[in-house]
Parts: C-alpha cells; sequence; structure tokens
C-alpha cells in the first residue's frame, strides 16, 4: 500500500493537478491508525497528519513508538500532527489517543507541532465533523497574517517575513489580498510609511 501511494497516487495526482509538496493526510479509525503508521516509517510522504479517532489495531499490534525515521524527520521539515477523539468514544480508543499523545508530543525540535483534543459530546461517528475545523486551524496556523515578527515601523518588511514563513513552511505563495493587507495599512499609516502605502 505504501508503494501504491508513493509512487502510483501521488505522482498521478502531481501531474494532473496544480500541487505543491506540502501534502496532508486525513484519516479516520482505521484509516487514521494507517496514517500513523505513515507517520512513523514514511514520514516525508505527508507534512501534515489529520487523524480522528484512531484505532488500535488489534489486542497484538505493538505499541505506538517513535521511530528513528520518524525523529529525524521532524528535525528538518515542518510536520504537522493532529489527532482528534470524541470523550464519548470507547475507552479503547480513548485510551490509544492518551498513548499516542504522550508519545507524540515528546519530540524536542521546533519544526514539529502537535496537538491532540478529547471533544465533548464526540463519539466515533461525529468524531470527523466536531474536530475537522480544529484540526485545519492547526494544520495552516502559520497561514496568517497575524504571525508574531516583533515590533518595527516598517509595514513592507512585516509583510515580507510573514510571506517568506508561508512560503518556508507551506512551499506557496499567498495571494496579496485585503486578507493579508488589512493588518499592515494601519502600521503603514501610523508610521507615514509611504513606501509600503506605494507597493499595497
Amino acid at each position: 500500500m505504501v508503494d501504491c501511494i508513493r509512487d502510483e497516487i501521488i505522482p498521478f495526482v502531481e501531474s494532473k493537478y496544480h500541487t505543491i509538496p506540502f501534502r496532508s493526510y486525513l484519516g479516520h479509525s482505521y484509516a487514521a491508525s494507517y496514517g500513523n503508521y505513515l507517520f512513523q516509517y514514511e514520514p516525508s510522504l505527508f507534512s501534515g497528519y489529520l487523524l480522528m479517532g484512531a484505532e488500535r489495531i488489534g489486542p497484538q499490534s505493538p505499541a505506538f513508538e517513535l521511530t528513528p525515521a520518524m525523529k529525524n524527520w521532524v528535525q528538518k521539515r515542518h510536520t504537522f500532527y493532529y489527532l482528534g477523539v470524541g470523550k464519548s468514544d470507547m475507552e479503547r480508543r480513548l485510551n490509544y489517543g492518551k498513548e499516542i499523545a504522550d508519545k507524540v508530543k515528546a519530540p524536542d525540535s521546533t519544526h514539529f507541532a502537535f496537538r491532540f483534543d478529547t471533544i465533548e459530546g464526540g463519539d466515533h461517528t461525529n468524531i470527523i465533523t466536531l474536530s475537522l475545523q480544529r484540526a485545519i486551524n492547526h494544520l495552516y496556523q502559520f497561514y496568517t497574517p497575524y504571525q508574531e515578527v516583533g515590533p518595527t515601523d516598517h509595514a513592507g518588511k512585516v509583510f515580507e517575513v510573514v510571506l517568506d514563513e508561508v512560503v518556508r513552511i507551506y512551499h506557496m505563495s499567498p495571494l496579496k489580498t485585503p486578507t493579508y493587507y488589512n493588518r499592515f495599512l494601519p502600521l503603514a499609516i501610523e508610521h507615514n510609511d509611504t513606501t509600503s502605502l506605494k507597493a499595497y
């Protein structure tokens, strides 16, 4: 299955559609468990993992462990991992989610972002609906003009820092729309930054 994803599915999608190197995997139940396998043993395939209600494959299956491949990967490439489980789900899934969370949050890396949610009112049937927005927000937490970049009176420089960060992490350039301008225009006006105002 890994060979199929790596050698057939991804190349086909990339040849047919306009894509970027930042790929994400979304899985529920056993598909979430398979996402964990990919994260552990084939971490270069995806930069984001959105996993809901992960299921332990079987009572005899090995415990979730941090692999050398995964530890090495998150030291050099931005990786986002979201794990959600409903508080009303079966105890075995809650325990498995907590087991994964205890281990996944361990890597000491500035390139790895992890979030684990146990969601009130959530169970195995509605966990995707209840957690998907949180998962997407976690995945694209740096795709925003409101990143902290330190004090400055030059709006244009702040703008470029934010855009550079988005390109570095997500490998794509956001459109210079009012969504991005709105933060920087007041800064430029406040400091009479005519150079930045002309650029906008």
